[in-house]
């Protein structure tokens, strides 16, 4: 009788084993998932970011050339717009 509880002991302490391995290889491939999709977003914001100064540049850039003032106004007023929300 003390031989088969010992051994449902032992099954009892692999399959529980068993069972927590499953567990972390399955919050591993979720934390691996999640690091990816961060890392999308991440990327996605640092072109966004890149757009963003790329058009601030080329409406600084247009509003240095231009020689119409109601241009060079507008211009100026989407520039001013790009500074305030730089430094958000």
């Amino acid at each position: 009788m003390e031989h088969n509880n010992e051994m449902d002991m032992r099954d009892y302490i692999t399959r529980l084993g068993l069972d927590l391995t499953e567990k972390k290889d399955h919050i591993k491939r979720q934390g691996l998932s999640l690091a990816e999709r961060v890392l999308e977003l991440a990327e996605g914001a640092l072109y966004k970011v890149r757009l963003f100064e790329e058009t601030a540049q080329r409406i600084h850039d247009q509003k240095c050339r231009t020689t119409d003032p109601t241009e060079f106004y507008t211009l100026y007023a989407a520039s001013e717009v790009c500074r305030e929300y730089e430094f958000k």
